[in-house]
């Protein structure tokens, strides 16, 4: 046999290459029916680099940015937990203040005796062991108030043999914990303690500079009947300290809606991303079996093809 080449030159057709050429395309054609029968048995498009190089680079990088965006959404999911507890235990703080400063204004009636004084000191002196708890509140062992030791119990009441809370000491430390929103973006999502509930001593004839010296000295003038500084001094350091944490808690709730906002837009990026690597990884099931079922009818016909045209050379190779 021969076959026509460019200007009137032929080449010799010869049986061993239509052997060659006839079991090329057989084996070409097998490769083709195992690759669509392994993708539907993965369920996959890209079994291995080789099948598309560019498009499992492509994969790797938005497999590589869902990653990093599940760690950004968990992160600023506790966070988000962190502040709510944080903002739960402010208004604790704040109711107990509020009654706090409901006894100060009875005890600083004139009229009343120093019994019953006596009585609202007692009450007062509970409610700062109460605030202090409150001031330990913790998630999961770990300390809200205790700035980056969030290990160390951060307050202390320091008692006289009666009872009596003479101090508070802060034993955790000022440093805010931040999370990265985005590049170059971030926030403090805890709030120290030593800025919260602020803690100092004061020496006799002073104004207190902390909400726990300022309870200790409302107890001591209603022990002492100080009714002036009660209504006086006391209650606007009282009130100072009222203010303080409203202020808190309201920077605490504008961060926990920052949080959810950053948090929402981390789940549509996550939705985007698993939509974009679904449809550069996984298999059209539909189509891959009408391409399975098509590439196994060429398979067919090239073997019976085959077997037409050499079919010694066939049987010898099956």
């Amino acid at each position: 046999h021969r076959e026509q080449i460019g200007c009137g030159r032929t080449m010799r057709i010869t049986n061993n290459m239509m052997v060659e050429h006839t079991m090329r395309r057989i084996y070409d054609n097998l490769r083709r029916l195992d690759k669509l029968n392994s993708q539907l048995s993965l369920g996959k498009k890209l079994r291995y680099a080789s099948d598309d190089p560019a498009g499992v680079a492509t994969l790797m990088r938005y497999k590589a940015g869902l990653v990093e965006v599940d760690q950004f959404l968990k992160n600023t999911e506790d966070a988000i937990t962190w502040l709510e507890l944080t903002d739960s235990s402010l208004g604790q703080a704040n109711e107990i203040l509020q009654r706090v400063r409901k006894l100060a204004v009875r005890g600083a009636d004139g009229s009343l005796s120093q019994e019953s004084r006596n009585a609202i000191a007692m009450e007062i002196n509970q409610l700062v062991l109460d605030l202090v708890q409150v001031a330990n509140a913790d998630q999961a062992g770990r300390y809200l108030f205790a700035g980056q030791k969030t290990d160390t119990r951060p307050f202390e009441a320091i008692t006289d043999p009666d009872g009596k809370v003479i101090e508070v000491r802060y034993k955790g430390n000022e440093a805010e914990m931040s999370l990265e929103l985005g590049v170059g973006v971030t926030i403090s999502w805890n709030l120290p303690g030593s800025q919260a509930f602020p803690v100092g001593t004061f020496p006799p004839g002073s104004n207190p500079t902390g909400v726990f010296d300022a309870l200790v000295k409302l107890r001591q003038d209603l022990e002492t009947g100080q009714t002036s500084s009660v209504g006086g001094e006391d209650l606007n350091a009282l009130d100072r300290s009222i203010d303080r944490l409203l202020r808190f808690r309201a920077q605490v709730g504008a961060k926990v809606n920052r949080l959810e906002f950053s948090a929402e837009r981390f789940r549509d990026f996550q939705i985007h991303l698993q939509k974009v690597i679904g449809e550069t990884e996984d298999l059209d099931v539909a189509k891959a079996i009408t391409d399975l079922k098509m590439q196994e009818n060429v398979y067919r016909l090239s073997i019976a093809t085959g077997a037409r045209v050499i079919q010694p050379t066939l049987m010898d190779f099956l």
